[in-house]
């Protein structure tokens, strides 16, 4: 055995024991590799398959919303207000474009030729010039007229609209 040790038998067995064993070690280290780069690809590649098909659904539904407005995609239409909301409406209208024509006038010394020109304009309403600077405001709606004069209370005449129109949309 001294022999064979000093021709170097031995050392060549430790040498093969050895590569035998980090040949081993490889083999494990890479198929240990390639089971996680296993476990990572289908996951990907299911990802990168389900994802153009996600997204052509997307794209049908949304078409077929926007084309049809199917019913059941839309919320039900607002009922119509009633007259005294119609009134509520018309008084806090009319209340505004009064405080912007008194602006005016405090602003100019003079009425404004339209409701247009005091910013005041407002579908359904009109301003007649009255003496001086006085005015009166006419408004419709349905089957709502009212009349507001320069001489008037403003606070009076908008009375409890703001309440009405609170109201309306809890019933």
């Amino acid at each position: 055995m001294s022999d064979e040790r000093r021709n170097g038998y031995g050392r060549r067995a430790m040498d093969t024991k050895q590569a035998l064993l980090d040949a081993a070690q490889n083999a494990l280290a890479s198929e240990a590799e390639l089971q996680r780069s296993r476990n990572r690809e289908p996951k990907h590649r299911r990802r990168q398959r389900l994802l153009p098909g996600v997204f052509a659904l997307t794209v049908a539904f949304s078409l077929y919303a926007v084309l049809t407005r199917p019913a059941w995609l839309q919320a039900p239409p607002l009922p119509p207000d009633t007259p005294a909301v119609q009134e509520a409406n018309l008084r806090v209208v009319m209340y505004t474009q009064a405080m912007r024509v008194e602006s005016f006038v405090a602003q100019y010394g003079r009425l404004p030729a339209t409701l247009s020109e005091a910013h005041a304009a407002a579908e359904g309403t009109w301003l007649e010039p009255l003496d001086g600077n006085a005015f009166a405001l006419h408004g419709t709606t349905g089957s709502v007229e009212l009349t507001l004069r320069s001489t008037d209370v403003f606070r009076d005449f908008l009375g409890d609209s703001f309440e009405v129109l609170a109201a309306r949309g809890r019933s």
